[in-house]
């Protein structure tokens, strides 16, 4: 299984959760072994780069699961997106939910007719909306 949803044409969950630093230092391994410019390996976690390469990691679940609950959106499956979100949004702590996240939320909520949750999400969140000036 390579992960993709075919009817949807986004990366499953459950193949998000797979994504770690280990896979990624491997799949560099692996590259730099095919064109011969590998010098000393540093295990996954080992020296500098592991902290940097989890937080990368983490970046690119993040980048993932945002654009995939966007996609949703975009093709009005809106409980799809909202399941994918929940299941994200669990994850974290209140004060760590990116505002892509809430924005993504809020938009769910007014596209379901939910105008009385959307408002309420953005007074929990605080998120400030800029003024447009005309």
């Amino acid at each position: 299984s390579s992960g993709i949803n075919a009817e949807y044409g986004v990366v499953a969950p459950e193949f998000i959760e797979g994504i770690n630093a280990t896979s990624m230092y491997q799949k560099k391994k692996e590259e730099e072994d095919a064109s011969s410019v590998s010098s000393s390996p540093i295990p996954p976690g080992k020296g500098a780069g592991g902290y940097e390469e989890a937080c990368l990691v983490n970046q690119y679940k993040k980048t993932i699961i945002l654009n995939s609950v966007a996609l949703y959106c975009m093709k009005r499956d809106l409980n799809r997106a909202k399941r994918l979100l929940a299941q994200y949004l669990s994850t974290l702590e209140e004060n760590d939910i990116p505002a892509q996240a809430t924005m993504l939320l809020v938009y769910i909520e007014l596209r379901q007719g939910n105008t009385d949750a959307a408002l309420s999400i953005l007074k929990q969140q605080q998120i400030n909306l800029p003024t447009l000036t005309t």
